[in-house]
Formats: C-alpha cells, structure tokens, sequence
C-alpha cells in the first residue's frame, strides 16, 4: 500500500510535508509492531490492541503526533479518544511553563552561555584573519553565528521556521521570507 496515496485520498487538504511526516510516522511504527518484512496492509492499522500496546510507554508530546497520523488513516475512535486525551495532557503541561526534563538537562545559564559566546567570539575572530579556511575553521565560526542567533544577546531569539524557510534566492516577494542582499537607491 502506498501510504502518501492513501492520506492524500482520505485527507486531500493535508500539506505535502504532513503527508510525508504521517507517512514516515506510520511506516516506522508499523515496522516496530510487526516486523521489517511484514508487507504494509490497512487492516494492519486497525489492529488497536497492538498499536497502542507499543504506544504506552511513548510520551504524549510524541504519541499524540502518532495517533493523528493514524486517526487520518482509520478514523478509529480509541485512537481518536487517546489523541484527544494526549493532546489536553500536552496543553496542560505546557500551560505550566515548566522546562521538560530533556530541556532541563541542556539548560546554560546565562553565565555559561556568556562564556561560551566569548569562547567562540574569540575563535572566530582568529580565524577571520586566515587567508584559507578549512572546513573546520567554517565550521567553528558558523557554531558562534548558530548559536549568536539563538542566544538572545542582541536580539529575541528567532523560531527555527524563520531561518530554514528563509531565500535569498529566487524570491517571491508576496510570499517569501527573504533578505535584500544589495541596497537599490531609487
């Protein structure tokens, strides 16, 4: 079964990109419940019991993208009820505004965020005056440009959607994000 297809059939208004994302989704976990060679069927997804037998240990941040790329394949009520459920257990965590423990475990402090960016000031400076760079020295002075846009010192952090749908080519000016890299006087 051709699973981009088949969401494409059962929800014509879906984005490309969140076909492609269900898609994935629903290859990976039917291959986790029923084996790598197992050919990939629809009856497969309406096997609830299996499904959410290998759903209940997986957080609901992470489940209830799960279970929308199912609810989209087999318009189930238990995977409907489920996502529902994981989704206001989602928005109520949220609402804490609380670090999760990933975050929190690669949480800097200011001061050592500080360190750092004077760290790789310092490096990249350096490395300006080299005549060639290696793609290690790029790389170095692109680690100091990541992490000075995200880090806030001069300016809010940007989302991370900002900068990958970000042209500086081939720009439509009514829809793009894009930057003018030469200044026209008129």
């Amino acid at each position: 079964m051709d699973l981009k297809q088949k969401l494409k059939e059962l929800r014509p208004s879906l984005s490309a990109s969140s076909i492609t994302t269900y898609a994935s989704i629903l290859k990976n976990l039917h291959r986790k419940v029923f084996g790598d060679d197992k050919v990939i069927e629809l009856p497969d997804f309406k096997r609830v019991k299996a499904i959410l037998g290998e759903l209940k240990d997986t957080t609901p941040n992470k489940r209830k993208t799960i279970l929308s790329a199912l609810v989209v394949l087999t318009d189930d009520k238990h995977y409907r009820d489920m996502m529902l459920s994981d989704i206001k257990d989602y928005k109520t965590e949220i609402s804490k505004q609380e670090k999760s423990k990933t975050q929190e475990e690669n949480w800097l402090e200011p001061q050592v965020l500080e360190s750092k960016l004077q760290q790789l000031k310092r490096d990249a400076d350096l490395l300006y005056k080299k005549k060639l760079l290696s793609p290690f020295d790029l790389q170095q002075i692109q680690n100091y440009i990541i992490l000075l846009l995200f880090s806030g010192k001069y300016f809010p952090p940007r989302r991370s959607k900002d900068y990958t749908d970000f042209r500086i080519n081939n720009i439509d000016k009514k829809k793009d994000n894009f930057y003018l890299t030469k200044m026209v006087l008129h």
